[in-house]
């Protein structure tokens, strides 16, 4: 015990020395250590030179200008210190500003589009009217950004209904209406929030599960649509889709 805390004190002894001869090496490879070191020589040479060289003068200009010199010299350091920290500090603010999220969506498989309809019982056994659509988007929303992003809103444009529905929703279902059953939906990955959590430098696989209170004709069997993910930061991204008809 008493050899290791000796040799820790050999240890911390010998950074102190490091230090101090770094200390003492970047002092005299500035310019204002050489200049330090210069006024500090002429003042120690006007201090003791008239005490062994009785015939050495210190000229009256030398004391005023080493004090005026070294009275300057002091508050522009600090002055070029501050400088330097508020450069920095500016330089910090800048990056935090600058440092956003940013989405990416990248469209995954399957998608795919039911048309809801009322049930057998409403419509009397004929024509089962149809309610909405039922999407289920299949994505995965990448954040190539630095910080959180938290998706709050999806805009979608459908080419087939020829509309853009804004701050689409997720209504997720478990079952659904079609024209020949009562259609059991798949629940992996539905997203049950209106809001999305994306973290920095990482992905969120996902299926929103999106209700359009309009439908297409009853010959189309895919739609062409174009998501747009919104950020509550106000960042954006969007794909485009093709989702394949699956309540026949």
């Amino acid at each position: 015990m008493p050899d290791e805390v000796a040799g820790r004190s050999r240890m911390a002894d010998g950074a102190r020395a490091m230090a101090i001869v770094q200390y003492v090496k970047e002092l005299f490879e500035s310019w204002w250590g050489r200049l330090w070191l210069f006024l500090a020589t002429i003042s120690t040479l006007a201090t003791f030179l008239p005490i062994y060289a009785h015939g050495f003068v210190v000229p009256r200009w030398i004391p005023p200008a080493v004090a005026i010199v070294a009275w300057l010299f002091a508050p522009y350091r600090l002055y070029t210190r501050q400088e330097e920290e508020i450069a920095q500090l500016q330089k910090r603010v800048t990056d935090f500003k600058t440092r956003k999220p940013r989405l990416l969506i990248h469209p995954g498989i399957p998608s795919a589009f039911y048309v809801h309809r009322e049930p057998h019982q409403a419509a009397g056994g004929i024509g089962m009217n149809p309610l909405g659509t039922y999407l289920e988007v299949n994505l995965t929303i990448e954040n190539a950004g630095e910080i959180n992003s938290v998706v709050g809103r999806f805009d979608l444009h459908v080419d087939e209904l020829g509309a853009t529905f804004a701050n689409v929703t997720p209504h997720p279902k478990q079952y659904l209406q079609t024209r020949n059953t009562n259609f059991a939906l798949s629940q992996d990955f539905v997203s049950r929030s209106d809001r999305l959590l994306v973290p920095g430098k990482n992905f969120v696989k996902v299926i929103p599960p999106l209700y359009l209170d309009k439908s297409p004709a009853n010959d189309v069997t895919a739609l062409h649509c174009v998501l747009t993910a919104i950020g509550t930061d106000g960042e954006t991204a969007k794909a485009t889709f093709i989702l394949s008809r699956s309540d026949d």
